[in-house]
């Protein structure tokens, strides 16, 4: 068998060289699969910590969505309120109008009775008081739903704002 020499000029023989090396390779090869296993376990952890922040993220998609739809049934109230809005200065017109045309006939008719007599009987004044009593307390019952809705679109604007506060969502009012 050939024989080598080593740097003290001992003989070496090939075969335990080849042994030294070859454990030493084992040696190599054990440690690597050891750091190779426990890279793997480390990755599978740090894989199943993402999974669970995937999660996390799932359920804040879905709440946004679920925020998301309470915003449109606010803004679908609103949009409703507003057309109730328009409805009421639809009817406040026509009531106006009403008022006047009915006003009108009332001075016609007091503008006849003048020419009749020179002054209106007592039961003409107490109708005539009458009417305006009834349009006035028309007019307060109009006024104080008129002041309710504005409460309630307001609380409900809060309402809105105080949602966007919480979710972080920033809301203009223009």
């Amino acid at each position: 068998m050939p024989q080598t020499s080593d740097q003290n000029n001992n003989p070496i023989d090939l075969r335990e060289l080849a042994n030294l090396i070859n454990d030493r390779f084992d040696k190599v090869d054990q440690t690597y699969r050891e750091l190779a296993k426990t890279s793997n376990d480390r990755f599978d952890k740090i894989d199943d910590k993402f999974a669970q922040i995937d999660a996390r993220f799932d359920k804040i998609d879905d709440k946004f969505v679920q925020i998301d739809a309470r915003f449109t049934q606010i803004d679908d109230r609103f949009d409703k309120i507003d057309d109730r809005f328009d409805k009421m200065d639809q009817a406040n017109c026509e009531l106006l109008e009403f008022l006047g045309e009915q006003f009108d006939k009332m001075n016609a008719k007091i503008d006849t009775k003048a020419d009749k007599a020179d002054t209106a009987t007592k039961e003409d004044i107490n109708l005539v008081l009458n009417r305006i009593a009834m349009i006035n307390t028309k007019t307060d019952d109009y006024r104080a739903e008129q002041l309710q809705l504005k409460r309630q679109v307001d609380k409900h604007e809060r309402w809105h704002f105080q949602v966007a506060e919480k979710t972080g969502v920033k809301l203009s009012s223009g």
